[in-house]
C-alpha cells in the first residue's frame, strides 16, 4: 500500500527520531554544537529494522543539515550484528538489505575487518558513540564499556533494547565502568546512579 497510504513505523521512525534528539542532547552536554554530530564515530550493535531506521535518520541529518555527502556521512558509522562487524565482503550483504535499506553503503571497505567482534571494533575504530539495538541483554559488558571509556570525551552509551532483560547494559554498569563519565540513555527506564557522592542522571530515549 506504499503508493496509497502514508505509514509510520514506531520501531523505525519513532525510535530513530528519539535517538537523534538524544544525540543532540549529548552534544550539548559535552559543550558541543548540534552540527558536531557530523564529527562523531558511531558504532551500532544490531542490524535489524530499528538499527536501519536510526542509522538512516542520523545520516540524513548529517547529510542534509551539515553538508557532508552521503558517502562521507556513511563512513561515520560502523555496524555490528551477531556475526561481527559488517564489511563489503559479507557474503549475504545484498540479502540483508531486505531488512536494512542501503546497508552496503555503511559496510566497511576493509575485508580484513569482516566479522570483527564488538570489543575489537571499539579498540580499532575508537567510536565516540555506542548504540545498542541488538535485543541481546548484557552485550555491553565491563570490557566493552571500559574500552569506550578510553575516549578523550565522555562516551555516549545508548543501550536501547527493550525490555530491561534485553538491555545491552544497565545505567549502573555503564557508570561504574566509566567512572561516572558516560552520557547514558536507555530504552527501558533505569534509576539515576550515585558515583563518589555525585548523582548521575539516567535518561531514556526509546
Amino acid at each position: 500500500y506504499k503508493k496509497e497510504y502514508l505509514m509510520f513505523n514506531d520501531d523505525i521512525q519513532g525510535t530513530a527520531a528519539t535517538v537523534l534528539a538524544g544525540l543532540y542532547g549529548a552534544m550539548k552536554v559535552q559543550g558541543l554544537a548540534p552540527e558536531d554530530i557530523k564529527n562523531q564515530k558511531i558504532l551500532i550493535a544490531g542490524a535489524g529494522s530499528a538499527g536501519s531506521g536510526v542509522v538512516l535518520t542520523i545520516r540524513n541529518a548529517i547529510n542534509k543539515r551539515y553538508g557532508l555527502s552521503l558517502e562521507e556521512a556513511s563512513r561515520r558509522f560502523y555496524i555490528v550484528d551477531a556475526n561481527g562487524l559488517i564489511s563489503k565482503s559479507r557474503s549475504n550483504l545484498v540479502e540483508m538489505e531486505d531488512q536494512f535499506h542501503d546497508l552496503s553503503s555503511f559496510a566497511v571497505d576493509d575485508s580484513e575487518m569482516e566479522g570483527m567482534s564488538l570489543l575489537d571494533t571499539i579498540k580499532t575504530v575508537k567510536p565516540n558513540i555506542l548504540i545498542g539495538l541488538s535485543a541481546c541483554g548484557g552485550l555491553f559488558n565491563k570490557e566493552v564499556l571500559e574500552a569506550m571509556n578510553e575516549s578523550d570525551t565522555p562516551p555516549i552509551i545508548f543501550p536501547l533494547s527493550n525490555p530491561t532483560s534485553r538491555s545491552e547494559c544497565t545505567a549502573a554498569q555503564a557508570q561504574a565502568a566509566t567512572g561516572g563519565r558516560a552520557i547514558f540513555a536507555s530504552g527501558s527506564p533505569f534509576p539515576d546512579v550515585e558515583i563518589d557522592g555525585d548523582m548521575i542522571a539516567s535518561s531514556q530515549c526509546n
